[in-house]
């Protein structure tokens, strides 16, 4: 997972330098918010009904839609630890920042592209290797 994590990561910061732009307050909110789209895609979930329902699950503590449960399981600090389970399967346990959360609360999704974002990363061809003595 850390790998497609940081192939994603290269896509979204190819071309920048510094701080990410508005509006992500850091690139650790940038990654966490193109895994939460990964694993809407990876799913089949609808991805601004997933973010929705999160930014609730942030206020009253439980969420759900669909055959989907998001839990809040604890908060540390400024940060969420949730829970999003699909019937008994776990999808992800994941911790958000006050920041990211505030951004799911305030953005109107439905007016952002998520078909861009893949689910696996494109692969080559494999290679045949020989041993050599």
């Amino acid at each position: 997972m850390a790998i497609s994590l940081r192939t994603l990561t290269a896509d979204l910061l190819r071309g920048t330098r510094g701080r990410p732009s508005a509006p992500w307050h850091s690139i650790s909110d940038m990654i966490t918010f193109a895994y939460l789209v990964r694993i809407s895609k990876k799913y089949e979930l609808d991805t601004h009904k997933l973010l929705e329902r999160i930014h609730y699950a942030w206020i009253r503590g439980e969420s759900s839609f669909d055959d989907i449960s998001i839990k809040r399981r604890q908060i540390i600090g400024d940060n969420g630890i949730f829970l999003i389970t699909q019937d008994t399967h776990i999808l992800t346990q994941i911790r958000l920042t006050s920041k990211l959360l505030e951004y799911l609360g305030k953005t109107d999704f439905r007016n952002i592209r998520f078909e861009d974002y893949s689910v696996s990363k494109a692969r080559s061809e494999p290679e045949d290797l020989v041993i050599k003595n």
